[in-house]
């Protein structure tokens, strides 16, 4: 009981004040999400990549990248649940911020997919529109599973009242067969982000990191490199979890020591607006590179890497600046 009273505590310090870090943590992993989509678009257009770097690159990213996301965004919950007071309100506020998006940028996504399926790496038709109320289409996956996620933790909160507790819960449903994969797979970090507040709350302020970080960082690779060797990437479950750990405590490190140092203040600022360019990312990076192969007849694997990385990232914040100019909020929000 004081264990939750000490937690109900550290949410409410928060509660007045956005914490620098998180959302250079948010920078870097919208960073490695758009760099992924591009690698994989890169591929999947045919262009000479070599295999090595691709499959080394890839496992990287994927290892811990959208688990990151999900245990930034369960930090916050309980915090949300204690402002609404009740789940009513807290389920519309959801509405508003992930499903509105969710819904919005897959019709526009899909449509003018279909528009341009010619050129595209996959081939969209009408009924695919259709996929949205219950198959989410490619990187809209994870709003499809936060929204349905932080109602899950909502109804479990308000019934339990322990974070630990839950995330119990979210480590038996990760290793049982029972649940669906997609949810259950990611509700571990989801839960583990709402139950480690008031640890992730030490991390700031602190100015001796680099210790951690580096311990982190060597720890991370040296997995990383035995699992390559061994090729033992298939062992799903019991591989995944502790490669995700790592790379998410080597994020929330290094995103603890640029705030600090305020270093890289791009990233902060990504960070900030990463649903914008969550939603928006695949038909910046995928247009750009339609125009530079098939325009300019461009096949380097690296120009396409960092063109389509950095237009990916751009765009999307055009968008955004552009909306906020004319005072229309709702391209990516409801509110």
């Amino acid at each position: 009981m004081i264990g939750c009273k000490m937690h109900i505590a550290n949410q409410n310090t928060i509660t007045h004040s956005r914490i620098e870090w998180v959302d250079y943590a948010k920078g870097i992993g919208i960073l490695l999400v758009v760099y992924g989509h591009v690698l994989r678009g890169i591929k999947n257009a045919g262009l000479d990549i070599y295999s090595v770097f691709f499959y080394c690159s890839d496992n990287l990213v994927y290892s811990f990248h959208m688990p990151l996301f999900f245990f930034l965004s369960g930090l916050f919950i309980v915090r949300s649940l204690l402002k609404t007071e009740r789940i009513t309100p807290f389920v519309l506020g959801k509405i508003k911020v992930i499903a509105y998006p969710y819904f919005i940028w897959s019709f526009i996504q899909i449509s003018i997919q279909i528009l341009m399926s010619p050129y595209t790496n996959h081939v969209k038709e009408v009924s695919d529109l259709l996929y949205i109320f219950y198959k989410p289409q490619e990187q809209f996956w994870f709003l499809y599973v936060l929204f349905f996620l932080s109602v899950l933790y909502a109804i479990l909160y308000v019934l339990l009242k322990n974070v630990y507790l839950i995330l119990l819960i979210s480590i038996f449903l990760y290793f049982s067969k029972l649940g669906i994969p997609m949810f259950s797979k990611n509700f571990i970090f989801f839960s583990a982000g709402a139950a480690f507040v008031p640890y992730m709350l030490s991390l700031i302020p602190n100015k001796n990191t680099i210790p951690s970080f580096i311990v982190f960082g060597i720890m991370f690779i040296a997995v990383h490199g035995i699992l390559g060797f061994l090729q033992l990437y298939g062992l799903h479950k019991f591989i995944f979890l502790p490669l995700a750990a790592f790379g998410i405590l080597l994020t929330c490190y290094l995103a603890n020591y640029l705030a600090t140092h305020n270093m890289l203040s791009f990233l902060k600022y990504i960070g900030y607006i990463s649903l914008p360019i969550y939603v928006a990312h695949v038909l910046s990076a995928s247009g750009i590179r339609i125009i530079l192969y098939k325009l300019f007849n461009i096949h380097h694997v690296g120009v396409h890497l960092l063109i389509g990385t950095i237009f990916g990232i751009v765009f999307p914040i055009i968008l955004y600046e552009f909306g906020k100019r004319i005072k229309f909020p709702y391209l990516f929000t409801w509110r």
